[in-house]
Order: structure tokens, then sequence, then C-alpha cells
């Protein structure tokens, strides 16, 4: 590291979680890597409880700062209030259920320091089952580490639900600030709001991950179903509520189009890949659904049944 520590910022989005809220805050306050602002940003939480958590943490660390919403505005608005007011040369989401190992804001940097160019930096994750308390899956993240910017996005896009669990846990990887808030600045309020963002990123720069796990994640609250989703982020619309994936994809394109580190020949084959994959991943699938309920319940069924008799044999 040079002698000229970066500021880090550790942004903690929370709601009415006092008990998980404190775990966090004293697992980033223990991090070996100390040169940190701790941004929490209630949304409007019910009740006192989670503000006399914060408040009895700030009285042991300065390092916290406390901003309460008047109301609530939202999951998304919550996430992006905390970027906006971030300082850190780096930034990193850590959600209020979530874990850290003691030094990943440390392993982290160093990975920036070592390798001069990702914008993206995270970590293998472990992610629970909160109330079977129990581990699901191990995601093993994306690595475009040497990849021009259209095979980033290829890599990133197709490794979901594969190498990555989730998108989720990439996206509570530390980033790059400044390169972070240009490429939020207009994400739309829809559900997998984060794969915009990462896709961006993508053409944008390099993910690397660790491959030791400093993460945790836990599968619970908002992240269930996409209802949960609907209502927590406040979203509006009716596309968003019953065709999220097609929204979300027409998004991509926009990404696509948009993009200045791809050449003309690039974006068109990048958005006829992007169309294909969701339509073989997503589209006929809901076709199917659509046409067979019963046989797709059944498939799901033995898929699920599946992977639990592989993670039980692990």
């Amino acid at each position: 590291m040079n002698n000229q520590k970066p500021l880090v910022s550790l942004g903690c989005p929370t709601y009415n979680r006092p008990d998980g809220l404190r775990q966090v805050l004293e697992c980033l306050l223990n991090q070996t890597y100390s040169h940190l602002e701790i941004l929490v940003s209630d949304n409007c939480s019910s009740g006192t409880e989670t503000s006399a958590v914060v408040r009895e943490l700030m009285q042991q660390d300065s390092r916290i700062k406390y901003f309460r919403q008047e109301q609530n505005i939202g999951s998304f608005n919550n996430y992006k209030f905390l970027l906006e007011r971030a300082q850190g040369d780096y930034f990193a989401w850590v959600c209020d259920d979530d874990a850290r190992s003691h030094n990943f804001v440390e392993a982290c940097l160093q990975e920036f320091d070592r390798l001069k160019t990702p914008i993206v930096v995270n970590s293998y994750s472990r992610r629970v089952d909160k109330q079977l308390d129990k581990t699901i899956a191990i995601d093993k993240g994306c690595n475009t580490m040497g990849l021009p910017a259209y095979r980033r996005y290829i890599k990133y896009i197709s490794t979901i639900y594969t190498e990555q669990v989730a998108v989720t846990d990439i996206n509570y990887g530390v980033m790059r600030r400044d390169i972070m808030q240009a490429a939020m600045r207009d994400v739309p309020n829809i559900s997998g709001w984060d794969h915009i963002l990462l896709a961006r990123l993508a053409l944008q720069g390099e993910f690397y991950t660790i491959p030791t796990e400093l993460m945790e994640s836990r599968v619970s609250g908002i992240s269930v179903s996409n209802a949960n989703v609907i209502k927590a982020q406040q979203i509006q619309g009716s596309l968003s509520e019953t065709k999220p994936v097609w929204v979300r994809e027409t998004y991509q394109q926009k990404t696509i189009k948009s993009s200045p580190n791809l050449s003309s020949i690039e974006k068109i084959g990048l958005s006829l890949w992007s169309y294909s994959y969701y339509f073989l991943t997503h589209g006929m699938k809901m076709w199917i659904k659509g046409l067979a309920p019963d046989l797709f319940k059944l498939v799901r069924s033995l898929a699920r049944r599946s992977k639990s008799f592989k993670q039980d044999l692990n």
C-alpha cells in the first residue's frame, strides 16, 4: 500500500433490523483496515431501536455517520443516497443482515494495489438461509481480468446463477467510487437494478473475485420474491411487476448501445447475443410455464431436489 491510505466508504442501508445492524456495524468497526467512514441510512424504521443501536456505537467510534430518512424512500433510493454521500476513493454497500471477515476491506484493497486495473473487487461469498441456518451455496463471483469489454459483459451475464449464485454478491464488493457513481447516475428503479449497474461496470472495466470466502450474505427479506422487491423498492408500473426480467433486458440493451467501449459491430453482436441469452434462459422458461404450468412445477421441483442432493454429498 502507498503511505497515503485511501479512504474507504462503507454504506449500510437499514430498515427495522436493529439486531442485525448491530452485528454488521461491530464487524465493520473491527476491520483490519481502519481508514474507513461507515455510513448508515435508516429508511424511517419504526420505533427507536435502530437509532439507539447506531447512536450507542457512534459514541464509541466517530467513523460512523448516521442518516435517518424522514419517510421511507424505498430500498433503491436508500442505496443511492448512501453512494451519493460517500467521500472515499472506494465504496462498498453492506446489508444490515450480512457479514464480512475481519480482513475483507484490507484484502480487497491489496488486490486493487496488486492488479492495478480492476474497478470491482469482491470475494467468494457464503450464501446462507437465515431461517434454516444452513449454507445454500458458495458464490464464486466473476473474474473478467484481461478480457475485452464485450467479453466481460458476456461473462458477467452468463455466469449469473452458475459461478455467481446471485448477482448481489458482486454488488457488495469494493468498487472505485468515481466510476461507480457515474455508472449509477441514471440506473432505473426496477427489479434487478443491480444487474444494470454491474452490466455497465462490466463494459467499463474489469472485475476480480478473491478465491477465499470473506463475505456472507443471507437469503431473507426483500430478496425472497419479486413481490417483496416491488414493495420494498416502491416500484411503479405493471410491466415491472409482471415481466421484471423483460424490463431489465430492455435496459441492458440501452446499456450496450450507449457504451463508448464497444465498436458498432460489437454493439450489434452483443445486442443479438443478449436478446438470445434472455430468450433461452428466461423467455423460453416463461413460455413453457404458460403452456404447461404443472410440468414446469415438476421440473423445478426435480431441479431443486437434485441441487440439494449434490450439496448433501459435498
